[in-house]
């Protein structure tokens, strides 16, 4: 990711104030395409941009072109004619806000513009990143009563928030329960969808293997599509790599040969293998990023300085909003395999 080059160098109070809210925005925006992990798997559609419009609706094919064999002469082939599905996705807006005291404003450091710029690109693209795991993933809410909370037939991958004393998770083939430690409880976590094309649970209870990672992958294939990337957390990294069945390159190896995306430390099968502390921790997700969505977007964040709001408190704001989201297009390009048995403590993916 390129240096802020125009916040180099010293920067006094009266410099700060004249800051123009373009290069801020420009700057947050270069942060988050930096540092986005699955908002990276969606092709970028930009035909709302200055039209006005809401949404786009991308075409998806819902009949098979007709292949005949061994035709006898004169004979005809049948075909219908190719029908489309239509999958709507419409933008949302989005705000981000930064605030300097003005007492750190005087200290005439670059550091606090610098550093404040950077934390709001870094929230912004977690954000971001949220919103294109949950077009895959989304979001159950169990609720506990009697200390016991089941989602039958839900395969969850990770736990987003917890309220009250989870005591642990209990995951099978056929769902999951939770047990609270209190009369009640709630949480709130990642689930494979019945439209995936891949959805697993691992053979062994609380580990991977490089078996599940190929069954999955062998799941999306048969829908007819290729994944290219595997997504992993940190905590599921070793039992990956220290299976002897995989078969694991590390980037350096291949360095050259084309840019890498956001995570990747390498491949196995053909997968590029992402790892970071954004994927479910409950699991691995697999993708075909050529076929996953779309991230439509009309409008890139536009930061506004605000002039009154903060003289009261000594407290320069800028406000600024955005209009993009992402949607799949292909559910079956996409699944996960997640992992099967008991699990306490309960484990929430960290927040910024």
């Amino acid at each position: 990711m390129k240096e802020i080059f125009e916040l180099a160098g010293t920067i006094s109070t009266s410099d700060i104030t004249a800051l123009t809210p373009k290069v801020m925005s420009a700057t947050v925006e270069e942060i988050r395409r930096g540092k986005r992990v699955f908002a990276q798997f969606y092709k970028v559609n930009r035909d709302l941009v200055g039209t006005g419009g809401t949404q786009v609706e991308f075409p998806k094919k819902s009949s098979n072109v007709v292949v005949q064999t061994n035709m006898s002469a004169g004979a005809a082939i049948t075909a219908e004619k190719i029908s489309y599905d239509a999958v709507t996705i419409s933008i949302k807006k989005h705000g981000v806000g930064l605030a300097f005291q003005g007492e750190a404003l005087r200290q005439v450091k670059r550091d606090v513009i610098a550093d404040a710029i950077k934390e709001a690109g870094e929230a912004y693209a977690d954000a971001m990143d949220t919103l294109a795991l949950e077009a895959m993933f989304p979001t159950v809410t169990i609720v506990g009563s009697s200390s016991i909370g089941a989602a039958a037939g839900t395969i969850i991958i990770g736990v987003k928030s917890t309220i009250g004393n989870v005591s642990n998770i209990v995951q099978d083939a056929n769902g999951c329960t939770v047990n609270f430690g209190a009369a009640t409880g709630t949480i709130v976590a990642w689930y494979i969808p019945t439209t995936a094309g891949a959805r697993r649970v691992s053979a062994a209870a609380g580990s991977l293997s490089a078996k599940d990672i190929l069954m999955a992958r062998s799941d999306i294939i048969s829908k007819n599509f290729e994944p290219d990337v595997v997504i992993i957390h940190p905590k599921r990294l070793a039992e990956i790599i220290y299976d002897p069945a995989t078969k694991f390159v590390e980037a350096w190896a291949y360095r050259g040969a084309g840019p890498l995306m956001n995570g990747e430390i390498g491949q196995m099968w053909g997968l590029k293998v992402i790892v970071t502390n954004k994927a479910p921790i409950y699991g691995a997700i697999l993708v075909d990023s050529d076929d996953l969505g779309y991230c439509v977007e009309r409008m890139d964040l536009e930061l506004k300085r605000d002039e009154y709001t903060g003289i009261n408190k000594d407290i320069l704001y800028f406000w600024g909003f955005a209009e993009r989201n992402y949607g799949v297009v292909n559910p079956e390009a996409y699944g996960a395999v997640a992992l099967q048995g008991t699990f306490s403590p309960v484990e929430v993916n960290p927040t910024r």
